[in-house]
């Protein structure tokens, strides 16, 4: 019996802020999905999952109490650094059936948010509040400086398949059967990788 063993050329390159990305890489952006009728919004970024659709309208007088228990219509409250309260209409995905306007447009483009307009980026941080997607001081950073590798593959309404990356993560890359198959790795993944 013979035994060969077979090395895989991996290539890796990892993310260091300030010090460049991997090649092909941009600045991950928040994406803006819309109900048909523009009443309602949620928001994907990177590997953060949505579970609420957030109403538009901001409310400044509390809404009264909606009744049906847990398939009412709910409001989320929010409190300014100036201490102003507000509320927005939050319907959960699981109870809540909404036609989007992805759905209803035949050539959907994803659309990243527009962080010069001031209502938009109010309509975001309301929604990563309700989300709870900030859930300890500096987390926020993710925001600025989370960048993707657009994989080409066709997905529907982007044209290619993002891969995220954090700071230290690695992107590598593999040549098999012909494809190049690419992975983000934490860095302590990596270090495990190299040492194998």
């Amino acid at each position: 019996m013979k035994t060969v063993t077979l090395t895989k050329k991996v290539e890796a390159q990892q993310y260091v802020p300030g010090k460049g990305a991997p090649d092909g890489c941009v600045r991950s952006h928040p994406e803006v999905h819309w109900s048909h009728g523009r009443e309602l919004i949620y928001f994907t970024f990177a590997n953060l999952r949505p579970d609420h659709w957030l109403g538009a309208a901001k409310l400044t007088e509390e809404p009264p109490k909606a009744e049906g228990g847990i398939f009412a219509e709910g409001y989320c409250r929010f409190t300014g650094s100036d201490g102003s309260v507000w509320w927005r209409k939050a319907l959960n995905f699981r109870f809540w059936s909404v036609k989007s306007e992805a759905s209803a447009t035949r050539n959907y483009k994803a659309v990243c948010l527009d962080e010069s307009d001031d209502a938009m980026v109010d309509l975001f941080k309301d929604y990563v509040v309700m989300s709870e997607w900030v859930k300890e001081p500096g987390d926020e950073a993710m925001f600025t400086n989370t960048v993707e590798f657009r994989e080409i593959d066709g997905s529907y309404g982007r044209g290619y398949r993002p891969h995220y990356l954090s700071p230290g993560d690695w992107l590598t890359s593999e040549k098999t059967d012909g494809k190049t198959i690419y992975k983000v790795l934490k860095n302590d993944e990596f270090e495990r990788l190299k040492a194998a």
